[in-house]
Parts: C-alpha cells; structure tokens; sequence
C-alpha cells in the first residue's frame, strides 16, 4: 500500500477517502468554529483513525521532511514558557497527517480526482462570474453552514458580496489559483501526451482570477516550460520554439493589460513596495504576504533568529517593536499573516530555514520534470502565499514526493 499502489493494485477505500478529503480541504475549512474547520476536523479523526490501525509508519517520508519535523517541534518546546505548551495538538497534528499523506497516497486515483473536483470549481467560477455580469451575487460560503473564516460570519458574507474577484468556493481568490496551479503542472509536465484543452481552461481562469498568486504561479510553470523546450530540442527547431513562444507570449500578456482585468492587475503590481503601503497608512494584504514577517522577524532575538519562536504572544510582541508595523496597526489589532518563506524563519529560524533547504535540494534531486515544476511553484509561491503545510501545499509536495519515490523505485 501507499505511493506505488499504482504498480499493482486501487488504493484502499480508506486510501481513497484521505485523497478526496485531501482534495475537498481547501473548501471545507472555510466552514467549522473557529479554528475547528471541517477540514480540520475531519482530517485529524482520520489521522487518528489511521495512527490507531497501522500506527505511525515514516519509511516513505522523506528523512529531511522528517528533519525538519522535529525540530519544528522541539523548536517549539526550547520557546515554550510554561509546561502546558510542550504538547503542540497543531504541530503533532499536520506531522501525523502529512504522514499519513505520503503513506496511503496514490498518483493516477489523485489526479483522476483531482481533475474532476478542479472541473467543478472552475464551472462555479464562471458561473460567479456570470453573476456578475448579470447583477446577481452567487455566493462563495454558503450561509446555513457555520463560517470558519471569521468570527462574524455574516459580517464575512457580506464582505464577499462586495468583493471584486470570485473566488469559487474558496475562502478568497488566492487559494482559488492556488488549488488549480498543481494540476496545470501535473498537466503540462506528468504525460508525454498533453490535455491542451484543460491546460487552456486552467490557464485562462488563471489569468481571469485577477490574483497576484495566478500570474506568479503562472510565470513559474512558463519558466519550466521553456525549460522543458531547451532540454528536448535542438538546433534550429529549439531556436524556432523560443522565438516563437517568446513572440506569442509577449503578444498575449499586451493584450491582457489591456483588457480591464489586465489593468486591475497592473495596478496591483505597481503598488507593491513598502513605501505605497506606508503613505496609505495601512497594511493591505500584499503588505501582509510580501513583507510583515520580515519586520518581526528581525525584531527577534539572537537566539530565536537561530531557533525560531512560534508562540502567538512572543510574534505579538516583536510586531510591535517594529517601527513599520506599529505604524500600520492599531494597538494588538496586528494580523499575523504571513508567507511560507517568513513562516520557516518566525517558526523554527536559521535551523529550520536550512532544514527546509535539504529536504527540497533532495526532493529535487533525481525527480522528474513534473515534480520538478511542482517543487519550483512551490518555493515561488512560498515568496508570496501563506501555504505553510496548510492542505492546500500537499497538492503539491505529495505529488512531487510520489514522483520522486517514483524514479528511486525504477532505479532499484
């Protein structure tokens, strides 16, 4: 059982369930109490249901992954202030489920899956996209169920009614694009035999979602593209492709800033530094993905810089040290939102940073172009998302792992 189920026989029924709820995720935790999201929820009573029957079983982790881990965890401990935090239920929560990912995971039934889901999420975007034209809001939450995302939730729905950008059934456009760019590099790099009727499809909601996190997920998997163009041809016909692709790429994206989703976007890009976010006297949310925890994080100590600290109370009270952040927040109303990037250094500092190094210079490693793609994506958007082993970057690490144990297993 596990990742080369695919060699000799279907995934489990329970298999078969984790990938489903793996894939629902990103829509359920938008409904729960709280922290306690549906996705939350039903994840942790399947890991512990999975932890009970065949107990914890790491032989298919990556060591690194592992690493990194447990020095997240004793991180934690060496900042802990009092006893009752040496028992971190989040911490233990998202190992023992990324354990059970990698343990029962199964690459064809997942991405069979996946395209099927991903069908109908883009089908209900262009449906709120419809809406629009049309003056008729079609909601992204669904009211009659608790909303997680806030702790007013009809305080959170009627913030979405005057939003500009559908997101599907996501909690915000961001994890929209987010939860599509895997399957375009699944697409694009996984079968010699190309679906480019679903890559159009994906590509162009991509660029309709209007979101900071399609055109960088975007440009990564272009980059990996060309990339995948210079190491299969040569001569002339690798000099035709550039030019050619170089030509219809620059023809496409003049065309799109000058459409009004394309100037919405480029209005975006150009108020992105640090100073626009200081004139307006307020942190919006590329303040908050690009540059926050960067603030707090060099107003960590020594110690913490080398150890990481990722207790609520400490984070707070470094924010507030910072001349920036202080002047953007009002007193203790700080969001502590950050990038994937920032969430390593803040968590578990320089150890973990180079922890997290190792892990992806081995996943890299001897992987196929698609876990390749997959893993370059990542690392892109973790300069700009909060995915930090949220559900929403399993998509694209158990992937990338399958097909990294994919060629170690062809190789034996």
């Amino acid at each position: 059982m596990g990742i080369y189920n695919s060699y000799y026989k279907q995934p489990s029924l329970f298999a078969r369930i984790v990938m489903v709820m793996l894939l629902l995720s990103p829509i359920l935790e938008c409904y729960g109490w709280g922290k306690y999201d549906f996705s939350f929820i039903i994840m942790s009573l399947l890991a512990v249901c999975h932890l009970m029957i065949h107990g914890v079983k790491y032989s298919r982790v990556p060591q690194t992954l592992f690493l990194y881990f447990g020095w997240w965890y004793l991180s934690h401990i060496l900042s802990s202030s009092s006893a009752v935090e040496f028992l971190p239920l989040g911490i233990i929560r998202i190992i023992i489920t990324y354990i059970m990912f990698i343990d029962l995971f199964d690459l064809d039934y997942f991405i069979s899956k996946y395209k099927k889901i991903a069908g109908f999420v883009i089908t209900y975007f262009y449906l709120q996209e419809l809406g629009r034209v049309i003056d008729i809001h079609i909601p992204s939450v669904f009211p009659f169920l608790p909303i997680a995302v806030m702790e007013d939730g009809q305080e959170y729905i009627r913030l979405t009614m005057e939003w500009s950008r559908s997101c599907s059934l996501f909690k915000e456009p961001a994890v929209f694009v987010q939860y599509l760019l895997p399957l375009l590099a699944l697409e694009l790099f996984n079968n010699k035999k190309r679906n480019w009727k679903l890559i159009s499809i994906l590509c162009i909601t991509l660029l309709c979602s209007r979101t900071g996190n399609g055109l960088v997920g975007l440009l990564a998997l272009f980059i990996c593209y060309v990339f995948s163009i210079i190491i299969r041809q040569k001569g002339i016909k690798l000099v035709s492709s550039l030019l050619f692709g170089s030509l219809f790429s620059c023809l496409l994206l003049t065309v799109y800033f000058k459409t009004d989703v394309g100037k919405e976007m480029n209005e975006r890009i150009s108020t992105m530094g640090v100073e626009d976010t200081v004139d307006r006297g307020y942190a919006g949310s590329t303040f908050m993905r690009l540059y926050q925890g960067f603030f707090i994080f060099s107003e960590y100590s020594d110690l913490y810089k080398i150890i990481g600290n990722d207790h609520d109370a400490y984070i707070q009270s470094r924010a507030y040290n910072s001349h920036v952040i202080s002047a953007l927040y009002g007193k203790n109303d700080m969001v502590t939102y950050f990038n994937a990037f920032q969430n390593v250094l803040i968590y578990t500092g320089y150890i973990g940073l180079l922890l997290m190094f190792l892990f992806f210079r081995y996943l890299w490693k001897g992987n196929t172009l698609s876990g390749k793609s997959l893993i370059f994506t990542l690392i892109v958007l973790s300069m700009v998302a909060s995915v930090y082993f949220t559900n929403t970057m399993a998509l694209y690490l158990l992937p990338a792992i399958a097909l990294k144990n994919k060629c170690l297993f062809n190789n034996m």
